[in-house]
């Protein structure tokens, strides 16, 4: 059976992003992020890929839009 792991973070007020960016920085969740995601697919909508700026490496990345699907490989 597939293991699907689903990561979100919001601050206490419910913001998950601003100007394009995180409201945070913690590098200990963006290490933990890398280490669950590393070597799986993961899916990211269109803003927040921009928002990176690069691809994920070692996942394949597939990009979400309100029209298609992209899927950007970098393993």
């Amino acid at each position: 059976m597939s293991k699907i792991s689903i990561i979100a973070a919001m601050s206490k007020n419910r913001v998950i992003g601003t100007k394009n960016k995180l409201p945070w920085n913690i590098p200990d969740e963006l290490k933990r992020f890398r280490q669950i995601t590393e070597g799986h697919p993961i899916i990211m909508g269109r803003k927040t890929h921009e928002s990176i700026g690069r691809v994920l490496p070692n996942r394949l990345n597939i990009i979400i839009t309100r029209g298609s699907i992209h899927f950007i490989s970098v393993i």
